[in-house]
């Protein structure tokens, strides 16, 4: 790792992007408590969460106080720059330049994929629900994936289902950033940027009751056409995210997140 391994220790920063309708956020908590659930892990660890989206991003000095960065997903437009994003990138390109870690996920993985040089765009269709993902053998290169966890010689042995729900993509990678798992409907499913940066598109902090719950808001207030509703909770049912899953993605993130 390349940052100062003392520097901010044990502080984390989630930068949040985007806003839950409240009927959710009542019963499921906003994007930065769903990430304190799925990331935190003793009473030691400090964790700030910061509605970027709102109002302005903290300042440089702030942020490199930080461990590490987590970018939630948002309904925003990856590749729109309204002024809040404008400044956002900025803040992410002074941490890239210092060579802070940083977790992106969904919206927080594409916003990153632009900071890096890469371009972001609509996928050609919606997707919703679980989708299965295969390692490539650059998987297992990464400095956080341990060699006590699999082996390159059966990459099956990593592959995850995790939820998913977004209209935009990554669809030109970032000069030195490479990919390191893909599905059925996405290349970039995950990726890293050297040693500092990893992005996943798909939504680890989701459970399957909000997932369904999500599915329906979106259908009852108009955001999903009744036939990608079906397709998603069809996913949902047939093609879940096992406990495994889950477990195995969210040890991969702390190991990230926390550098150990």
């Amino acid at each position: 790792m390349a940052q100062d391994p003392h520097k901010g220790a044990g502080r984390y920063a989630i930068l949040v992007t985007g806003n839950l309708a409240a009927p959710l956020a009542e019963k499921y908590g906003n994007y930065g408590d769903m990430f304190i659930k799925l990331l935190k892990g003793g009473h030691d660890e400090t964790w700030d969460v910061y509605f970027v989206f709102e109002k302005d991003s903290p300042a440089d000095d702030v942020l490199a106080n930080y461990e590490c960065l987590v970018l939630t997903g948002s309904s925003a437009d990856s590749f729109k720059d309204p002024e809040w994003n404008q400044q956002l990138k900025a803040r992410l390109a002074s941490a890239v330049r210092r060579q802070q870690r940083i977790l992106g996920i969904c919206y927080g993985h594409q916003v990153m994929a632009r900071v890096l040089g890469g371009e972001t765009g609509r996928a050609s269709l919606f997707e919703g629900g679980p989708r299965t993902i295969n390692v490539t053998p650059a998987f297992f290169d990464q400095w956080f994936v341990k060699p006590t966890w699999s082996s390159r010689d059966r990459p099956e042995s990593w592959k995850f289902n995790v939820h998913e729900t977004h209209t935009d993509i990554v669809t030109s990678m970032p000069p030195d950033a490479t990919v390191i798992a893909s599905s059925d409907k996405a290349h970039c499913e995950v990726m890293v940027f050297k040693d500092h940066f990893l992005g996943l598109q798909g939504h680890p902090e989701f459970t399957a009751e909000f997932q369904g719950a999500l599915i329906d808001y979106r259908l009852q207030h108009g955001t999903l056409t009744d036939e990608q509703a079906q397709e998603s909770n069809k996913a949902l049912h047939d093609n879940p995210v096992t406990e495994t899953d889950f477990l195995k993605v969210q040890k991969m993130l702390k190991y990230f997140v926390k550098g150990h």
